[in-house]
């Protein structure tokens, strides 16, 4: 895990490098450049035109967003270029590789599309519109699922969250419905045959996944359960997996479960760990953590998440039971590192719908079992991670959407045994 992998200062020489700056001045000049390329060569039409969205959309990005994220330099850290600064901007492991994942997608596409006889042109538009769509549509699923988490005293902090996608964030399905809703838009809006292009574009799909899974595990999260493998993976303080044991009661040896009248009540008490050593027991019902009234196992976990290696539990008797744990290990317990197994899984995908191509009779085959494929693996993929919470019944809520999502499936692959053969599958 890495989650910072250097800084860009935010001053050169005396020079603001955000804003209107450096960065900004860059910007324009390449982009003026590109675009008198493009008209040189085709005039002005509908490429150069598509051009100015993006021109316009990375500058109000330089200019306004850029300058909020700027952050103090962690002087351990590089700084690119190495200049005396004390802030900068991070560039995060998460957002690099998902920078990766993008760059590989649309170029195995483009590759593809040139094999095809298709216009590369074709692939770089329809490319724009899923990323952008896709994030949006990721950052949203995540919003709506962690909206407690992230709403904030203020507004510019709310917002400030809302808009902190470099450091993670960003749920899979969300891109998924996000993407396959700018595909189907793009497919209608320039007269493309859907199910073809699908076809074409959906390893891609699979190398974005793995690369950006990858980036998950720079971040710290999609973490999985505790486990004792010999390939099982830590993480520092600080990281989600370790503030969700911290709060889990993990590094103290107890549990909280919810009762009905609203009180919290240890559940569990491992044997041989500091909660058992100072008296904690089953069944014990706590009104209060450090002095902090909880009334749910939620809000214990919110207390324990930030609290150290002492705590004092008050019960509804009004005794008190101080737990004196050794100080807090520096990692997080050993756990699945689902992150890799995610990545590896894309990856096979991948493998699974470049073979799956030349041998296609119908057009949306490989679309469709690339979708089918992902929507049985990631369900079980979700038994082994615990960074999601129940949603329904005991699914999480991407287990949730993969029932769904095969349902729809259903739909997709009767359409498509409808089709006619295609003469030439290789084609």
């Amino acid at each position: 895990m890495r989650r910072t992998l250097f800084y860009i200062p935010d001053q050169i020489a005396g020079w603001p490098v955000f804003g209107i700056g450096i960065a900004l001045t860059i910007w324009l000049i390449v982009s003026v450049l590109a675009l008198l390329y493009t008209v040189r060569r085709r005039g002005w039409d509908g490429e150069a035109t598509a051009q100015l969205p993006m021109i316009g959309l990375v500058s109000a990005a330089i200019i306004w967003l850029l300058p909020r994220i700027v952050e103090t330099v962690d002087a351990a850290i590089l700084q690119v270029p190495p200049v005396d600064a004390a802030r900068g901007l991070p560039i995060r492991g998460y957002g690099m590789l998902l920078l990766l994942a993008v760059v590989s997608g649309v170029s195995l596409a483009a590759h593809r599309a040139r094999r095809a006889g298709l216009s590369v042109d074709i692939i770089i538009s329809l490319a724009f519109s899923m990323v952008l769509i896709g994030i949006v549509g990721a950052r949203v699923f995540f919003i709506i699922q962690y909206w407690d988490l992230l709403r904030a005293p203020t507004f510019a902090e709310t917002l400030g969250n809302l808009l902190s996608v470099d450091k993670g964030g960003l749920v899979v399905y969300g891109s998924l419905i996000g993407a396959m809703i700018s595909l189907a838009y793009f497919a209608i809006r320039y007269r493309v045959p859907l199910l073809p292009l699908g076809d074409l574009i959906a390893p891609s799909m699979a190398l974005g996944l793995a690369l950006g899974r990858l980036g998950c595990l720079m971040n710290g999260c999609c973490f999985g359960g505790q486990c004792d493998h010999a390939w099982a993976v830590t993480f520092p303080a600080g990281s989600p997996p370790y503030v969700d044991q911290l709060g889990a009661g993990k590094f103290h040896g107890l549990e909280f479960g919810d009762q009905a009248d609203g009180v919290v009540e240890v559940t569990d008490v491992l044997p041989g760990r500091p909660a058992a050593m100072s008296g904690v027991s089953v069944g014990q019902r706590v009104m209060a953590i450090n002095g902090y009234p909880v009334s749910t196992a939620a809000e214990a976990r919110g207390v324990m998440e930030s609290a150290a290696s002492q705590l004092e539990l008050t019960l509804v008797d009004g005794s008190r039971i101080v737990v004196r744990a050794a100080d807090l290990p520096a990692r997080s317990l050993p756990v699945h590192p689902t992150q890799m197994y995610s990545a590896i899984n894309a990856g096979l995908l991948c493998l699974l719908s470049l073979a799956l191509y030349p041998y296609r009779q119908k057009h949306g085959q490989v679309l469709a079992a690339l979708l089918t494929a992902y929507a049985v693996t990631r369900f079980l993929l979700e038994i082994i991670r615990t960074d999601e919470g129940g949603f329904l019944a005991t699914l999480t809520i991407s287990q949730s959407v993969s029932v769904a999502m095969g349902i729809g499936l259903l739909a997709l692959w009767f359409v498509i045994q409808r089709q006619p053969n295609i003469e030439s599958p290789s084609a």
